[in-house]
This record gives structure tokens, C-alpha cells and sequence, in this order.
């Protein structure tokens, strides 16, 4: 074998331990737990900040939650969705409760989410528009031109 060569099969064998490397995402996590570790429901709506003096900042998105708000600036209420909940692709379907409601995303997950827009009258899920991208660990104060049209919460690549 030529050095060149040598080289080339050494790079393949790093990138391909790079890629294992890499922590799985909520599509090949397996099965999702029952609700959160305390027992709390994986879907809350919350009306209002718990407790006197809470500011209405993204850092108040508990962990392993995405948070999305009614109002620009984390302004409640708010939608707090556990990552267990799009586990294996699964699309969480925002409706009746806040449905066209989003303004803002606090994404306290270590995971990225695409935030899709059902058209109206469609059928289906074919006619989705990508309204959003809530990175990891990343905070949105507003969705511009798509405030108020976020119909579903679901993993890249799943839809």
C-alpha cells in the first residue's frame, strides 16, 4: 500500500468514528419514557409564570423541554412539550389548545425540532410548510412572518 492510501483509510476510519459518536436524536432515542422523570405530564399548558416576581425570560424552559410561547419575549402562555414526546418521529399536532399561537420558541432540549405550518384547507400532512427551526439549546424571541402560524412540533427529517 501506497502512504497515500494509507492516509486515505485512516481518514475513512476517524470519520466514521465521528459519526458514531454522535448522540442520537429523539427519531432513534427508543422508546420514550412515561411522562417526565417527576411524574409531571409530557404536555403542559401553562397560563402563567409559577410563582411571584417570575420574569418572562427563555431561561425559565425547564430542561428536556421546548417551550413555546404566545407572545414575543416568552410571553405566556405557554405550550412546555418533554422531548420524550417526539420520541421515534413523532409530530405533535399543536391543535385545539395552541394552535396559530406561537410567537416565540425557548428550545431547552439538546435536540433540534422543526416547527411546520398545516395550510389551511389542505389535507394531510404533504401540503406542511417548514414555518421554523428551534436548534438545541437555543432561544427565539419571535418567528417573524411566521408568528402565529405554527401548527405542529416534530424531528428533522421526520415529515
Amino acid at each position: 500500500m501506497t502512504p497515500r492510501l494509507i492516509r486515505l483509510i485512516a481518514s475513512a476510519a476517524v470519520a466514521a468514528m465521528a459519526i458514531l459518536a454522535v448522540p442520537a436524536g429523539p427519531a432513534s432515542a427508543g422508546a420514550p419514557p412515561s411522562g417526565t422523570q417527576k411524574g409531571e405530564p409530557a404536555v403542559v399548558y401553562e397560563e402563567r409564570p409559577s410563582g411571584k416576581g417570575v420574569s418572562l425570560q427563555a431561561a425559565d424552559c425547564p430542561a428536556d423541554n421546548i417551550c413555546l410561547y404566545d407572545g414575543t419575549n416568552y410571553g405566556y402562555p405557554r405550550l412546555r412539550i418533554h422531548v420524550s414526546v417526539l420520541y421515534d418521529c413523532a409530530m405533535l399536532d399543536l391543535s385545539p389548545t395552541f394552535h396559530d399561537r406561537t410567537e416565540s420558541t425557548h428550545n431547552n432540549t439538546r435536540f433540534a425540532f422543526d416547527l411546520l405550518n398545516h395550510r389551511a384547507g389542505a389535507t394531510g400532512h404533504g401540503s406542511d410548510i417548514l414555518a421554523g427551526r428551534a436548534a438545541a439549546h437555543r432561544a427565539y424571541t419571535s418567528h417573524l412572518q411566521h408568528n402565529n402560524t405554527i401548527d405542529h412540533v416534530v424531528s428533522p427529517g421526520c415529515w
